[in-house]
């Protein structure tokens, strides 16, 4: 069913999907680790841009010439298989490590997992739904739908699929134009239609007919003779592709010079699509094909047998890499490179364990028990801690992550003593102390309101039986609630030995102007409100009023 791919193509194009992997988690690190100082432009879009590329290509490699009708059923079993089970057993730990096992109570979010789930959460125009629970996931949503693309422009005849391409492109062109005129017409759809030229498969499709139109445009050779091996002009070659995609993020990157053509206020949704991988399609082709048939520097670096072992649990790392920066950001590490460095080590282990344990076992277990075949499946399953025993990597990310937690509480220990006790000296008498019922005493409150910001902070010990979480409420002069803001809570031991939380929001300033007060207070859709103490209360002594703003 498949042909055999050049090892040397396959080496390259492997170490070179864990560079784009770790250009994504720099720029995730930027954000999470709040790295004020680097200026990336779209290098997390740019990166996931390339992906959708060369899967195109891979895929037409692999299957472009022995693809049949009859081997549809099987294609699509295969791509499943690759890539469900780590997203779900990533999703699993998402709501293990942030929601302690908990899942939504509300069928808004219940149905919004469930779209996760079947991976569908990028059939929208709300791209913080498509980006919520672990976010990264959005992508392999817009790759699902690529999937079920792929045998059908496979199977097309070479003159067929290009004008397809072709209707591929002028369609893709009609939508942002589209959606500029919507715009126009009614700025109030700006964040639909940006939402969904972001995160919508039929807009991001594009970039990966662009990897299948080159696959066939130029077809990786069987095999290289000894006398088409010129390694100096390869490696002119390689810098050739390099500077395309250089010339690309400076048109689309921070320094951004396509904004001297496309102003973001006159062509929003062109200013908004190209720099997120679409602008960089025809750079990232070159550089496939160059690197699929090169012998040169560049193509042997990346073939380095590290290089390529990372590539190969590159898809483990890119889903769990954003759980590992969540967990280690709500750390109070006082230098980010502190954060990075352990960051990336914990997620190398966890994605060299997840491709070990998940990723390539349960690959090869869910295309048996799609054949019906339990019994094969059950003796994979079997040999997983076998292998595992007998390879040192394996063994090494073990010993990475069972030191990491002991680890991340050294390092943050301090700096979250210190930064506990400041937050408290400046909290005022009437803030401390209070006592919701049988949920929580909340030690210290407050909302500090900046220039440009407002931030809201909240230090908590939960009850042991709470059953309640924490909610911030910007209200309106008759008590009513305007908005919610949302905070990132960070767990920790006080100096007894008892949990406590430290909840943290930020919201621009914009978003207080017509308020009144800004309260917090707990609720749950089963419990209700627990009444406070004492304090400035509203809400019928439910809520305690941290700021007055008129």
């Amino acid at each position: 069913m498949t042909t055999k791919a050049p090892v040397r193509m396959l080496d390259a194009l492997t170490g070179l999907r864990f560079v784009a992997a770790f250009l994504v988690f720099v720029h995730h690190s930027r954000d999470r680790l709040e790295i004020g100082s680097w200026e990336l432009g779209s290098l997390g879009g740019v990166a996931v841009g390339f992906f959708f590329v060369l899967s195109g290509f891979i895929l037409t490699h692999v299957y472009g010439s022995s693809l049949r009708r009859e081997a549809i059923g099987a294609f699509y079993k295969a791509r499943f298989a690759r890539i469900w089970p780590i997203h779900a057993v990533c999703l699993a730990i998402f709501f293990l490590l942030f929601t302690g096992g908990t899942l939504p109570d509300s069928s808004e979010r219940l149905g919004l997992l469930a779209r996760h789930v079947l991976l569908v959460q990028s059939w929208t125009t709300d791209r913080s739904g498509a980006m919520d629970f672990n976010g990264v996931a959005w992508s392999i949503s817009v790759e699902f739908f690529f999937y079920a693309c792929f045998p059908f422009l496979c199977l097309l005849r070479r003159r067929a699929f290009f004008a397809t391409y072709g209707v591929i492109l002028v369609a893709t062109v009609l939508a942002m134009m589209a959606g500029e005129q919507a715009i126009a017409r009614d700025p109030s759809l700006s964040s639909a239609v940006l939402g969904f030229v972001h995160v919508g498969p039929p807009m991001r499709l594009l970039e990966f007919a662009t990897g299948i139109a080159t696959a066939r445009l130029m077809p990786v050779p069987a095999a290289t003779t000894a006398s088409a091996v010129r390694p100096w002009r390869d490696t002119a070659l390689e810098l050739v592709a390099v500077a395309s995609v250089t010339l690309g993020f400076l048109l689309f990157g921070p320094t951004n010079w396509i904004e001297h053509v496309l102003s973001s206020a006159r062509h929003p949704v062109f200013s908004a699509y190209l720099p997120k991988g679409p602008g960089f399609a025809l750079p990232f082709a070159l550089t496939v094909v160059v690197l699929s048939r090169s012998t040169g520097l560049l193509a042997r670096a990346l073939a380095n047998r590290a290089l390529v072992f990372l590539g190969e649990i590159s898809f483990s790392f890119y889903m769990i890499h954003a759980l590992v920066l969540m967990s280690v950001s709500s750390r109070p590490i006082e230098d980010w490179r502190v954060g990075f460095a352990v960051a990336l080590a914990i997620s190398l282990a966890a994605s060299t364990i997840l491709y070990l344990t998940i990723e390539v076992p349960m690959r090869e277990v869910f295309l048996r028990l799609l054949s019906g075949d339990f019994r094969l499946a059950w003796q994979r399953v079997a040999r997983v801690p076998r292998e595992l025993a007998g390879r040192a990597v394996a063994w090494t990310a073990l010993v990475v992550l069972a030191a990491a937690p002991f680890g991340l509480r050294s390092l943050d220990a301090r700096a979250r003593s210190e930064e506990l006790a400041e937050h408290l000296r400046t909290v005022p008498e009437n803030l401390r102390d209070v006592r919701f019922e049988a949920e929580a005493l909340v030690l210290g409150a407050k909302a500090e309101v900046g220039e440009r910001e407002i931030e809201v902070i909240v230090v908590y010990r939960p009850e042991p039986t709470t059953t309640r979480r924490l909610f911030i409420h910007v209200a309106g002069a008759d008590g009513g609630v305007l908005r919610q803001f949302t905070a990132k809570e960070s767990r920790f031991e006080d100096e007894q030995g008892r949990e406590c939380v430290l909840a943290m929001a930020r919201a621009p300033i914009e978003q207080i102007a017509d308020a009144y007060s800004i309260g917090v207070g707990f609720w749950s859709q089963s419990a209700g409100v627990a009444k406070a103490d004492r304090g400035p209360l509203s809400m019928g002594g439910n809520r305690l009023d941290i700021l007055k703003l008129r």
